[in-house]
């Protein structure tokens, strides 16, 4: 969807000259410290990358979105052996492999997703001693999406701050493919669902400068090239008495006409500080993360994040108010959380429009 023509929203400056609640952090005179309000700056003033640095950072994400190396062998031989196992896949390099005779199946773990994919095409509903056996990708129930990074957060800092909860199968930034800066959140799946309970219930809410963390799992078959990038944006920090919804939505519309946008409140219809934005497509998405991060509302700075990628507006503050409990999305979660209970509902919405 193109941004609209005939309704043009007003721009920031023309929204500080009607005396909205809403002004541009960017002016001389509305400008703070980013020193003390950010741990990094915003999208909008982070350096161009040079092409080739963009692709090696793209290719990275591609390389572990498709490395799923373990595959699961069913209908085997009840007799069979681990031997046998390794006989049939002697083209492969096997870094695990363990045999369930009861049930005929085999757990395999190869070099990368590439052997995993080709054994997968070569061994397929092929016999073994007048059985057919199925080969198919390992399920897994172990996988994370970590959302509110910083935009500077690296590679490396995402898989060192991951890794100290237990041993990693993949893990992996994305990355914008237009301007190749984090997206501002990454996947990880672990070994063990142990592990990723633990790191789940250890980084969920963890402070990262001025944001606090979110983590959500992930279902691993719609972890996929075509889902990867996220058309939700989560607003925090909003002034606690904020709740126009249509005011959210006009302030969001400067670029693209937003298809959902909720505030969400408690029981006692106090606000919760933060709202669920979708848009169209990612690029419209990613767009109006860069333009509205860190712009003031009501006089407030609020954070704007993109939020797990693969589900709607909806379902997505479904998940956040279910994930967070009675905390709240992003940092100075101290003076909200005493006025907030963990049940919230949506306080209003803008309908979604009929896809064309």
């Amino acid at each position: 969807m193109a941004a609209a023509s005939s309704i043009q929203p007003p721009s920031v400056h023309a929204l500080n000259q009607e005396n909205t609640p809403f002004q541009d952090s960017d002016s001389p005179e509305s400008r703070q410290d980013e020193d003390t309000t950010s741990d990094g700056p915003c999208l909008r003033v982070l350096s161009d990358l040079e092409p080739e640095e963009i692709e090696r950072r793209l290719e990275k994400t591609r390389r572990e979105l498709s490395n799923r190396r373990k595959i699961l062998i069913k209908n085997l031989p009840q007799d069979i052996t681990n031997q046998e196992v390794h006989d049939i896949l002697r083209e492969y390099e096997l870094k695990y492999c363990y045999v369930d005779r009861n049930k005929g199946t085999a757990f395999v773990t190869l070099l990368n997703g590439d052997q995993a994919q080709d054994a997968i095409r070569s061994f397929h509903q092929t016999s073994i001693r007048g059985r057919e056996i199925t080969v198919q990708l390992q399920p897994t129930d172990s996988l994370l999406c970590v959302t509110n990074l910083a935009h500077t957060f690296t590679g490396a800092q995402f898989e060192e701050l991951v890794r100290a909860y237990g041993n990693i199968e993949r893990c992996f930034l994305v990355y914008s493919e237009l301007t190749g800066h984090s997206k501002g959140y990454g996947f990880v799946e672990y070994m063990k669902k142990d592990s990723a309970s633990r790191a789940r219930t250890e980084l969920l809410g963890k402070p990262q400068g001025d944001r606090a963390l979110m983590v959500q799992w992930t279902d691993v078959n719609q972890l996929t090239a075509e889902h990867l990038h996220s058309k939700c944006l989560c607003v925090d920090k909003l002034p606690l008495d904020f709740c126009d919804t249509d005011q959210l939505a006009h302030i969001f519309s400067s670029r693209y006409k937003p298809v959902f946008c909720q505030l969400a409140q408690d029981e006692d219809s106090h606000v919760r500080g933060f709202a669920v934005v979708e848009y169209e497509t990612a690029e419209q998405a990613e767009a109006m993360l860069t333009e509205m991060d860190r712009q003031l509302i009501g006089g407030q700075e609020i954070r704007v994040s993109l939020c797990s990628p693969g589900t709607s507006g909806r379902s997505t503050l479904a998940a956040l108010i279910a994930a967070q409990g009675g905390a709240l999305v992003a940092g100075g979660t101290s003076s909200r959380a005493n006025r907030t209970k963990p049940t919230a509902r949506v306080l209003a919405t803008i309908p979604r429009r009929t896809p064309r």
